[in-house]
């Protein structure tokens, strides 16, 4: 009898932290101890009832009591998760583009004026953060809302961002032009960039259309 009632409140000192953890983790971890101790959580002398036996532990007054301040301690901001106050707005994202188109008429406008591949790639947005062509795909997911046709905008950005990283691409194999074979001058690497822009240029043209 010593040992029941030892055993008694052994199990009513240790069932909180054995129900915090079966709460968390799920039922399906909670060994078959842990449903033993489920007997004792209102009182060590109250008799099982079934459905504490099958999985539907009965939380003591007392747990629940002890615990109410933490759950109403959570701020309601953690819960509700506000927009990021950083989102860009289409006023924000029209400046942008509206910038992008410059760049990119300019660039085409004094091709020559560049004279390496990195002075393209800074000018695309690809090298550096000064350009508004960089992370342009921000804008058009902002853009996308604000046109007349939103499928059309869709697949018009798409190509628009594989032209551009085309550009990147051919501008960046500028720098390293050469190697152990017949060296390509980066001017061939150059022009294939410019080329790409003048893709590009057409392309900003239907999406400023749909805006």
């Amino acid at each position: 009898m010593h040992f029941l009632l030892s055993l008694s409140l052994y199990l009513v000192v240790t069932t909180p932290c054995v129900l915090a953890w079966h709460v968390r983790f799920g039922r399906q971890s909670v060994s078959a101890t842990s449903s033993k101790s489920r007997l004792f959580l209102e009182s060590p002398n109250e008799e099982p009832t079934p459905a504490s036996l099958v999985g539907n532990p009965v939380v003591s007054r007392r747990f629940t009591l002890l615990n109410a301040p933490i759950v109403a301690a959570i701020p309601a901001s953690l819960v509700s998760l506000p927009k990021s106050a950083y989102a860009m707005t289409a006023d924000a994202a029209k400046e942008q583009w509206k910038q992008s188109v410059g760049v990119i008429d300019a660039m085409l406008s004094d091709w020559s004026s560049l004279k390496s591949g990195d002075a393209v790639r800074v000018q695309l947005g690809t090298q550096g953060t000064t350009s508004p062509l960089f992370q342009i795909e921000k804008a058009f997911k902002v853009l996308r809302e604000e046109s007349s046709d939103i499928v059309e905008f869709t697949e018009a950005s798409d190509d628009f961002l594989r032209l551009l990283s085309a550009a990147d691409s051919m501008a960046y194999s500028a720098n390293f032009a050469g190697g152990s074979g017949p060296p390509t001058p980066p001017a061939v690497y150059l022009e294939k960039a410019r080329k790409e822009v003048v893709e590009l240029q057409g392309i900003a043209k239907t999406l400023s259309s749909l805006l």
